[in-house]
């Protein structure tokens, strides 16, 4: 099954926080740095997910980014 989850990103006066928007996943979390914040969506997702058996690791799985910004 092909999932395709879409985070909203935003910069905290601390660091990061990730939450997804669309289909209703409810996942949120957040990081220190923004390394930390890809680092903990991929474990939010995996464990979202766990039951689907998805892995991160699998050469079929794409990770990719858009970022929007307001100037």
């Amino acid at each position: 099954m092909k999932h395709k989850i879409t985070f909203k990103i935003s910069r905290e006066d601390d660091g990061y926080t990730a939450s997804s928007s669309g289909k209703n996943y409810g996942i949120v979390t957040e990081g220190d740095t923004f390394e930390d914040l890809v680092k903990n969506i991929k474990e939010a997702v995996s464990l979202y997910l766990e039951d689907d058996e998805f892995d991160f690791n699998s050469k079929d799985v794409e990770v990719f980014g858009v970022f929007e910004f307001t100037i």
